[in-house]
């Protein structure tokens, strides 16, 4: 008899703890649909009270007001990347950025990423990467191609690699471009994209979006932001494409906050690719 009487206080016993874990669960859940709820409702109702990140009301029209502000709250709206022409190639080749990598941890922005379009019939050429340094001297190197997509489009997406020949001597390249294989590296330094430097964040998480664009739905993005920043992001960089006013207005929300930076994102098809 006194065994089952413990039986049964401990399976009690044990039902109450899974009572009571399922309630702090439940609570949980509540705690953060509310809390989601609520910024939701500040998104939509932006000047209602001060929670709103105790925001200066001018500060605030300036997120709303001014389309694409180079500086806003502590968050930047980057400057639009100007894409570049190819000499020689026409409106063939595109170039979108060139960005000084690492290969390893003791390699230190030993290789160049040029990244553009390529129109797909011109897929069996060869090309080299042509490079000015702070010196000012110019040299070339054979340009790998990594294909990123291969869309119904005439113009595929590229990644083309190059070995930085100055990262043991600590040169530092100052501009790059592609050439034919063939061809001597030109002069016409307007034709050639800016190199910037990959910088490492120690202690600190980041995340690149890609591209938000178009019809993404407002409460998917702002969930998405919320979990990255319950798991300790930092800092988000996101590409922006004729994005609907709603989400638009999320993307502002986090850039104020600091945590968003965007860059508003041009596609050759644009029409916008120039040589200057």
């Amino acid at each position: 008899m006194l065994i089952k009487r413990r039986r049964r206080g401990a399976k009690l016993f044990v039902s109450l703890l899974l009572v009571v874990w399922a309630v702090s669960i439940y609570r949980q859940y509540l705690k953060s649909a509310n809390d989601i709820a609520n910024q939701w409702h500040y998104y939509l109702n932006p000047l209602e009270g001060t929670e709103f990140m105790n925001m200066h009301r001018d500060m605030f029209e300036l997120t709303i007001d001014t389309p694409d502000p180079k500086l806003i709250g502590e968050g930047k709206d980057l400057f639009k990347p100007r894409l570049k022409k190819v000499r020689h190639f026409d409106n063939n080749i595109v170039l979108f950025s060139a960005v000084a990598g690492n290969s390893s941890s003791e390699h230190i922005w030993d290789t160049i990423d040029i990244v553009g379009w390529e129109n797909k019939n011109l897929i069996r050429n060869t090309y080299k990467c042509c490079v000015r340094y702070t010196s000012g001297e110019v040299q070339s190197v054979p340009a790998t191609r990594i294909i990123w997509s291969n869309i119904l489009s005439n113009m595929s997406a590229m990644q083309f690699v190059c070995s930085n020949l100055t990262s043991r001597f600590g040169e530092l390249p100052e501009v790059a471009t592609l050439e034919g294989r063939n061809k001597k590296c030109h002069s016409l330094f307007d034709w050639y994209l800016p190199v910037t430097f990959a910088h490492a964040h120690k202690n600190e998480i980041a995340v690149c979006y890609k591209i938000a664009y178009g019809s993404l739905a407002a409460d998917d993005l702002l969930s998405w932001f919320e979990l990255h920043r319950r798991l300790g992001v930092t800092k988000v960089l996101v590409f922006t494409h004729d994005l609907n006013p709603e989400a638009t207005r999320v993307l502002q929300y986090y850039r104020a906050l600091g945590m968003a930076d965007t860059v508003p994102f041009a596609y050759p098809t644009d029409g916008k690719a120039c040589f200057c």
